[in-house]
């Protein structure tokens, strides 16, 4: 089900290698402005941290490494449970859909908001009172800062 990201061309602004980095990392910029964005590679990344020999940019990219592992290793279980609750829930879902006198755009929100909808459920069962009040919070400062981002 999951899509494997976009990789995208780019140059160290350090040392002018040629690199990849992931598209999303630049979706926001419009594009006459992706030029003008520091890129770094990690080769160049590894040597600030020697020259420098601060403690702080060693321990600052320990932490980067260790929190994009917990994200891969936390996209990687999303991924199979997303999996397992849709194939536990589709047939249902669709039986319920298929003679429903509603456009296919609506037919598309209510799946997500079915699938959203277990999820949270589920989470919500496993955590104590008030999580999901903290949850809305941070989902809608993320929403209302995206939004304002786009504009």
């Amino acid at each position: 089900m999951a899509k494997e990201e976009k990789m995208i061309d780019a140059k160290c602004s350090v040392c002018n290698k040629n690199m990849q980095m992931p598209a999303s990392f630049l979706k926001d910029i419009p594009d006459g402005k992706v030029k003008s964005i520091p890129h770094i590679c990690n080769g160049c990344l590894e040597r600030v941290g020697e020259h420098l020999g601060d403690d702080k940019i060693k321990n600052f990219f320990d932490d980067v490494d260790r929190e994009m592992e917990k994200m891969d290793k936390y996209n990687e279980m999303a991924e199979k449970l997303a999996e397992e609750i849709t194939n536990e829930n589709i047939s249902s879902l669709i039986d319920e859909l298929k003679d429903a006198d509603a456009s296919e755009e609506d037919k598309i929100k209510e799946s997500f908001f079915r699938g959203s909808w277990i999820s949270l459920f589920i989470i919500a069962n496993n955590h104590e009172p008030g999580f999901l009040d903290k949850e809305a919070k941070h989902v809608k400062d993320f929403h209302e800062k995206t939004r304002k981002r786009k504009k």
